[in-house]
């Protein structure tokens, strides 16, 4: 449920921007999505009293929040919070380069009780520059959120902005680029009418729940693509063997936000209607959208298979409420001026800055960092037992290159590796610069192992299938691993090993 609740808000955040209903097929919308300058504002009015906070008073439900909080009167103080937002965007058709300034104003009554009530005024802003079209993307973004003092700096290269790199790249990055994407949905589901300069858009209940269906399973295909690209690009990383799972994380969510939409309702009756109206040249002049949300506690709760409170009914749980917005454009089609706050040391910092303990440049990270040890945890696999008496055999090599490689990337290099194994006439010779590991040297067929000017005696090395099998208590007496584990999964018929290192 958490997911579809997160679902709905963005597509009601996303519609009050009139984002989606901007991208429309409707000519003269072109420039104001992609090049224009507006204001905005949005009010949210609520339209039934609140019965619900009545039946759930009643229940003794909220007996420890009224200790505290006048809960209605705090909803009812949120409902007359007003939002003013200015924005300018300069950008491509495809949106794979961007440069937008987006400065929003929220104005709240708050009533936390009769004791406390106060005006809070929010101020936040959203300055943003990418390009991603290019074989190196680019991001400046710069964030200004009321819980910081200073400004928030992202670029491409700390680990929040190639996160929103790749975010954009999965949105952006498909064969049919994103706007042409929700043209379609919409000219698919929504019921438009014009009349003289004035063009009306309207989405029902059903027609919001195909778009999303669809929104997501375009999200869904691009990523399974986006996966694809990037295991042929890194094949050598992969097993000749490994299958790809054709899965996405919107899959699941598909049937989740259908499921949803059968048993309940979000949407009032009324439906979501967006008015544009052209100006001059017809160019769009202003735009104004009405969201009626009107929920069924019951019904959602019931929906969700959610114990419903003593009391509540269908006739007394509805929460109703309408958000409207309007915008006013200017420069459509002509915005290229889009200014910056001026940053300094003094008045901003960086996403890693809020880990004390510092977020790594990973590429630098690993080109500078020396292993000393073998790694903490080694798993060895094998498709069959072998076991002389009460000896158990591992594969040599493969214990070997587990323990001296956390990742596939870290490998030491081709002039200083972290291990050499030889085998020469059944000889076997391993060294590693590893915690000044030394050699190891033993033969197949014999149980005498030297290290160290030392002599060792374990179960005697056997080679089969080209592979040399050395007996497990080996890395227990002579690399200090412990045994942790052996199973023997009877499904995939693969044997488990796993060691740990006294070292870590």
């Amino acid at each position: 449920m958490k997911k579809i609740f997160t679902l709905m808000l963005l597509f009601v955040l996303c519609m009050t921007m009139g984002v989606y209903a901007k991208d429309i097929n409707l000519d003269f919308l072109d420039d104001a999505v992609l090049n224009s300058s507006y204001t905005g504002n949005m009010t949210i009015t609520i339209d039934k009293p609140l019965e619900v906070i009545t039946v759930l008073e009643k229940g003794g439900y909220l007996n420890s929040v009224n200790k505290f909080i006048d809960l209605r009167a705090l909803l009812e103080g949120l409902a007359d919070s007003d939002i003013k937002l200015n924005c300018k965007i300069n950008a491509n058709k495809d949106l794979t380069k961007i440069r937008t300034a987006v400065e929003y104003d929220v104005f709240v009554p708050t009533v936390v009780n009769p004791n406390l009530k106060m005006h809070i005024t929010a101020r936040n802003g959203i300055w943003m520059d990418y390009d991603i079209s290019g074989a190196e993307p680019k991001l400046d973004m710069i964030m200004r959120y009321p819980i910081f003092n200073k400004y928030l700096h992202v670029t491409e290269q700390d680990s929040m902005g190639k996160s929103m790199i790749e975010s954009f790249m999965s949105i952006y990055g498909g064969e049919q680029n994103f706007l042409d994407t929700v043209k379609e949905f919409m000219i698919k589901y929504a019921d438009i009418t014009f009349s003289g300069n004035t063009y009306t858009v309207k989405l029902d209940n059903a027609s919001v729940c195909h778009v999303l269906k669809d929104y997501f399973e375009y999200f869904s295909e691009n990523m399974k693509k986006n996966t694809e690209q990037t295991m042929t690009e890194y094949s050598e990383y992969f097993d000749d063997n490994y299958d790809f799972d054709d899965y996405s994380p919107y899959d699941n969510m598909m049937s989740e936000v259908e499921n949803f939409f059968e048993k309940t309702t979000i949407i009032g009756e009324e439906g979501i209607t967006t008015k544009y109206v052209k100006g001059f040249g017809g160019k769009l002049k202003s735009e104004e959208s009405i969201i009626p949300i009107d929920i069924n506690l019951y019904k959602l709760l019931e929906a969700a298979d959610a114990e419903i409170p003593v009391g509540l009914t269908e006739k007394n749980s509805s929460i109703a409420f309408t958000i409207k917005t309007t915008a006013d454009y200017t420069n459509v089609g002509t915005t290229k001026k889009i200014d910056f706050p001026q940053l300094t040391e003094d008045n901003s910092f960086t996403f890693d800055d809020l880990n004390p303990f510092g977020y790594d440049d990973y590429d630098g990270y690993y080109d500078d960092y020396k292993r000393t040890n073998f790694d903490g945890w080694v798993n060895v696999q094998s498709d069959s037992v072998i076991k002389d008496g009460d000896v158990l055999y591992v594969p040599f090599r493969e214990a070997i290159e587990n323990a001296c490689s956390y990742e596939l990337y870290d490998e030491g290099d081709e002039d200083n590796p972290y291990y050499t194994i030889s085998y020469v006439d059944g000889w076997v010779s391993f060294n590693s610069r590893l915690s000044d590991f030394g050699v190891l040297e033993f033969k197949v067929g014999r149980n005498d192992y030297y290290y160290k000017d030392g002599t060792y005696n374990f179960g005697a090395p056997k080679l089969i299938n080209d592979r040399v099998w050395v007996d497990a208590k080996l890395f227990e007496s002579v690399f200090g691993w412990k045994i942790e584990d052996i199973t023997w999964d009877y499904i995939t018929n693969i044997l488990n090993v796993s060691f740990s290192s006294y070292n870590y």
